[in-house]
């Protein structure tokens, strides 16, 4: 871990913990169990000289004075490259999680854009046939109101003789 003896000589156990675990509950426990005369097992994660992380796979035991009473904790521990790799897997997981959960989410939304847009598309195509058909009925009274046009003159003009026929 990077310290030497005089580093921590007289120094309490709570300068290998990260500031954030040593105000959490379990921090607290670990230290109830010790001083109830239980040892301590398992993987912890500590910080270094250097204030890097470091895992170590340790355990943890009262050493009890004459009257059966813990003055001291012996601390047998060794580092372990797999913690690191295994916390480095994780943190890659949770990568990867995230980027298929991405993905996901990207899936549905482009799946609701391509409906959108055929949606849109057959609604432009609606208003175009109306528009087509609009404009052949407006035609189509165009060439009646000629039509009545012509009519119309023919009846004037005929009216126009047989007024001046009599």
């Amino acid at each position: 871990m990077g310290y030497t003896a005089a580093d921590i000589q007289g120094k309490h156990h709570r300068m290998f913990v990260d500031p954030v675990e040593q105000g959490k509950p379990e921090y607290a426990a670990f230290w109830a169990a010790l001083i109830a005369e239980s040892s301590q097992a398992g993987e912890y994660r500590r910080i270094g000289k250097a204030g890097k992380a470091v895992w170590i796979q340790a355990s943890y035991n009262p050493i009890l004075d004459l009257n059966g009473k813990p003055f001291k904790v012996v601390n047998t521990r060794r580092c372990l490259a797999q913690a690191i790799i295994r916390m480095k897997a994780e943190r890659a997981r949770g990568f990867i999680e995230s980027v298929a959960a991405g993905s996901e989410e990207m899936t549905t939304s482009i799946r609701e854009i391509s409906q959108t847009m055929v949606k849109s598309k057959d609604t432009a195509a609606s208003a175009v046939q109306q528009v087509e058909s609009a404009d052949t009925q407006a035609q189509k009274l165009t060439n009646a109101a000629q039509a009545m046009s012509g009519i119309v003159e023919l009846i004037s003009n005929i009216t126009r003789r047989s007024t001046c026929s009599r």
